[in-house]
């Protein structure tokens, strides 16, 4: 018994778990006269800080004392036949008492629910098998436990991680011990199925019981298949939606075909992980690549992301998936593709290698990614935080700045381009209008070009000037993050790079006395590049115009820009 008490019963410190949830805090007088009114069930669970867990009412002092234990049942007398009998199990619980007394609640203690074997206790027969409902329930994460089978036949709650394996004593008894095991799983099954179970199978206390089981018995499933149906293939995992899971134990169940599944971990979904299941050998590594839909991302208008899973047991569980600097990801819709991984073991690569390929859509932002890769499955979720009002009110007004900012920027690329066109134009026409004259001009000549020469130059790189502060703004980390349309920066400023080289060429020429023929082979590559430089920049431009907008109405991104080799 808990003999946890308050200072004062007047204390609201008070929980009681009612069917699914739990209401509170209450006095003590106040949880009497709602059980006295028939508000709160007089078997029902309680908890107050200070306690450990949950516990029936009737086992904290503060409700008043459990009352005595029913005796227990006689034994029927076909039992006591000579032989060993076996025959069908039935599933017990504590019969309420209907006694009621000003000084007792009509509380029960939390029933343990026995399953009894009708046969003659023999000393080669193994006892009977009791399963104890586990008393652990809380508002925490429940800690994993396990059922031990100790000599006294009984299974017992441990703390701890699951034991891999059940340990066999001998032939005979770990077969009885199946057998009754499968009559036990029948027996359940059944009630179950009348619906006789639901609010036993319902409680906190016997989900954990129930869990633990079948962690504990896994391993089970490879040696008799057909126990799949009942004992899941995989851990139990209580940070993914309960469909998830159900998808993550059908692509893990024995003799299916190898196929995948895929899950996130609703743990944490500003830096989510990822669960992926199937009938793959432990070793096998797959890769989970993450693409946000542009459209639903909040204040970012794009994010790309990877992570591995190495199998084992059937699951693989990747590391977290955070921005490049360690910040969350943007709130959104996302697209998930789990692919083969890089390097396999050998005795993974044929299974691998068997794997029909996914013939889905792969984005245009991934297909270089992908190409080469074999797509198992996909899928999608919303990440990020939650989809709530806030999320629809912040993304609306990030769409208004992203329709005011991709304006701004294409006014500012068009200005771009001309002013070049024209640094480029000016620059090419007077070289060719001073470069010209007789073959051998006079000294006079020379310095009356040089003069004009220099009072072009000085107009032209107070421009050029200007330019380059512009362009230095543009760094790489400011065309991913700050642009919308970074491409475009990326090509005016490489215009305007090719732009600078061509007139320091030009001025070389009035400075010194170069050498003609190498001169002119210089002179030929030079404006030829500056001249496409500034014919790919327009020709993108008016790509980027006649883009259709986007579902949203947004405008759209264009694709990044090829590495030059």
């Amino acid at each position: 018994m808990d003999t946890s008490t308050s200072p004062s019963i007047d204390d609201k410190k008070w929980f009681v778990y009612i069917s699914d949830h739990h209401e509170g805090p209450y006095t003590v007088t106040e949880v009497k006269e709602k059980v006295a009114h028939g508000k709160i069930p007089a078997d029902g669970y309680v908890w107050s800080e200070g306690m450990a867990d949950w516990q029936p009412m009737s086992a904290v002092a503060a409700f008043g004392p459990p009352p005595a234990a029913p005796a227990p049942a006689p034994a029927h007398p076909q039992e006591q036949r000579d032989g060993p009998t076996l025959t069908t199990t039935r599933l017990e619980m504590p019969k309420k008492s209907s006694e009621k007394t000003p000084e007792k609640k009509s509380e029960i203690p939390e029933p343990d629910y026995q399953l009894e074997s009708k046969a003659q206790t023999r000393t080669n027969v193994s006892p009977p098998i009791t399963l104890v409902a586990a008393s652990r329930v809380s508002a925490a994460p429940q800690e994993a436990v396990a059922l031990e089978r100790p000599n006294g036949g009984q299974f017992q709650k441990r703390s701890g991680a699951p034991q891999p394996a059940i340990q066999k004593t001998s032939a005979s008894s770990g077969l009885k011990a199946l057998l009754v095991l499968i009559i036990l799983i029948a027996a359940m099954v059944g009630a179950g199925m009348q619906g006789l179970l639901d609010p036993v199978l319902k409680t906190p206390a016997m989900q954990a019981a129930t869990r633990a089981a079948s962690d504990s018995l896994r391993p089970l499933v490879a040696r008799f298949p057909a126990l799949a149906q009942f004992i899941s293939p995989i851990p139990t995992l209580d940070d993914v939606a309960p469909e998830d899971y159900e998808e993550l134990k059908a692509a893990a169940s024995p003799g299916q075909p190898t196929r995948l599944a895929v899950a996130v971990s609703r743990a944490d979904l500003m830096a989510p992980l990822f669960y992926v299941s199937g009938n793959l050998p432990d070793g096998a590594q797959v890769d989970v690549w993450v693409e946000g839909v542009s459209d639903t991302l909040l204040n970012q208008t794009a994010f790309s992301g990877h992570a591995t899973a190495k199998m084992n047991q059937k699951l693989g569980k990747t590391e977290t998936l955070r921005m490049a600097d360690g910040k969350p990801i943007p709130r959104g819709q996302y697209l998930l593709f789990v692919t083969e991984g890089d390097s396999q073991p050998d005795p993974v690569k044929p299974v691998i290698s068997a794997l029909p390929n996914s013939t889905v859509q792969v984005p245009a932002t991934l297909q270089s990614q992908l190409k080469e890769k074999k797509l198992l499955t996909r899928k999608s979720y919303f990440l990020g935080g939650p989809r709530d009002q806030t999320y629809v009110a912040r993304l609306k007004e990030f769409h208004d700045r992203i329709m005011a900012k991709s304006s701004n920027e294409r006014v500012e690329v068009k200005q771009f381009t001309a002013l070049l066109e024209s640094q480029i134009d000016g620059s090419i026409a007077t070289f060719d209008k001073l470069r010209k004259g007789p073959a051998k001009p006079t000294k006079a000549q020379l310095a009356a070009k040089a003069k004009a020469w220099d009072d072009f130059n000085v107009k032209w790189v107070q421009v050029e000037e200007q330019i380059n502060q512009a362009m230095a703004k543009i760094t790489p980390d400011a065309l991913t993050n700050e642009y919308f349309y970074g491409p475009l920066y990326q090509l005016t400023q490489q215009t305007a790079q090719e732009t600078n080289k061509m007139h320091e060429l030009h001025h070389a020429f009035f400075k010194s006395t170069p050498d003609m023929a190498s001169f002119d082979i210089q002179l030929g590559e030079v404006t030829s590049q500056v001249r496409a430089a500034l014919t790919t920049l327009k020709t993108k431009f008016d790509e980027v115009e006649k883009l259709p907008a986007t579902a949203s109405g947004l405008p759209q991104k264009m694709p990044a820009l090829e590495k030059q080799p």
